[in-house]
């Protein structure tokens, strides 16, 4: 069996909050991350 591996793009990350907060105005956005960024990394998901 082939271990599955997922790439996180932290570029699109950023693109996609800047999407929501565009279209949300003056609301604020609050980002949760979960267990462990469910395998991806806390700190590097959490820092950007």
């Amino acid at each position: 069996m082939r271990q599955t591996r997922a790439h996180i793009d932290l570029d699109a990350l950023d693109h996609n909050l800047h999407v929501v907060r565009s279209r949300t105005h003056k609301a604020e956005v609050l980002a949760m991350v979960k267990a462990n960024a469910y395998g991806h990394g806390l700190i590097p998901i959490s820092r950007h």
